[in-house]
């Protein structure tokens, strides 16, 4: 599924249009709508979602809004999210349409036998490709040892660098199509959150290390000065340079989405400081962590 000459694609995520517990709890829908609409006018046709986005609504707000639009759907890329149920039928039913490209088992964990789960998930003609987000390369290669997986979901920005360059290489070498989500870091990549936002991204590691986190944002800052763009366009472009597949932009309203959605080209150089301000910060995490999360297996 994996081309290497494929230019990286950009998708709209869809986690913070429902609001979600802990994440944008003040989401309004009126704000979800028109972004979804402006990405659609703007020529987007990737869109991601799950179940787990505040049970399924915004699997059910994409679906009714991308048939307001006389879109075929051959040229469009759905791709959703399991918690390990048996629930394909439903979000078909949700997105109204007859298949996803992608079904990724969305977080696996080392107490359940995952690979009975994706097996399972292997028998569904509706799913194109079986997919699973948030694994380590050495987790997803003994997957591989039984459980052809074709698909990996992965975070992918400035604010978590670990494993990431391993994973692109490893799903490089197995043709495995690799996207990766929240490119601006949920956000604290922008500009706005130096301090910890009163919501659920305020708990993340990042701000346990403000000194490492605040060199990284005032990297990204003097190149977005310079380039005369925003602190995410610049870490969007760091983000879409890493080798992935799929890029997943999550944007809350149509001023973010039209402004985030325009990466600018950085230099080797500035995306090479920017690699090293984010594996410093990175590597203050805890040995054990596996996600941004503070996931473990």
């Amino acid at each position: 599924m994996r081309t290497d000459t494929r230019k990286t694609e950009l998708a709209l995520g869809t986690w913070a249009f429902a609001g979600n517990a802990g994440f944008w709890s003040d989401q309004k829908r009126s704000d979800s709508l028109k972004t979804l609409h402006l990405a659609i006018r703007s020529g987007i046709r990737a869109f991601d979602t799950a179940y787990a986005y505040q049970n399924g609504r915004a699997e059910q707000m994409l679906g009714q809004q991308l048939k307001r639009f006389p879109l075929d759907r051959n040229t469009l890329f759905i791709s959703t999210k399991t918690m390990g149920r048996d629930n394909l039928r439903e979000s078909l039913s949700r997105l109204l349409t007859d298949y996803v490209d992608i079904w990724y088992l969305h977080w696996p964990s080392s107490k359940r036998d995952v690979r009975q789960t994706l097996e399972r998930m292997g028998t569904h003609p509706e799913a194109k490709t079986i997919g699973i987000c948030n694994v380590t390369p050495s987790y997803l290669e003994s997957l591989l040892k039984d459980v052809p997986v074709k698909a990996v979901q992965v975070h992918c920005s400035l604010l978590w660098t670990r494993n990431l360059r391993d994973m692109v290489s490893f799903c490089r070498e197995h043709g495995i199509f690799l996207s990766g989500y929240s490119p601006i870091g949920m956000g604290l990549l922008g500009g706005r959150h130096d301090n910890p936002p009163d919501d659920t991204r305020g708990t993340l590691y990042c701000y346990q290390y403000p000194l490492q986190f605040h060199e990284l944002l005032a990297g990204i800052r003097e190149i977005s000065l310079k380039h005369q763009c925003s602190m995410s366009q610049v870490a969007l472009s760091w983000a879409m340079a890493q080798g992935f597949d799929q890029i997943v932009l999550g944007a809350r309203a149509k001023e973010q989405l039209a402004q985030d959605s325009e990466p600018v080209s950085l230099s080797e150089d500035e995306r090479a400081m920017l690699t090293t301000l984010g594996d410093d910060l990175s590597s203050r995490a805890p040995a054990w962590q596996d996600t941004v999360f503070a996931h473990r297996w």
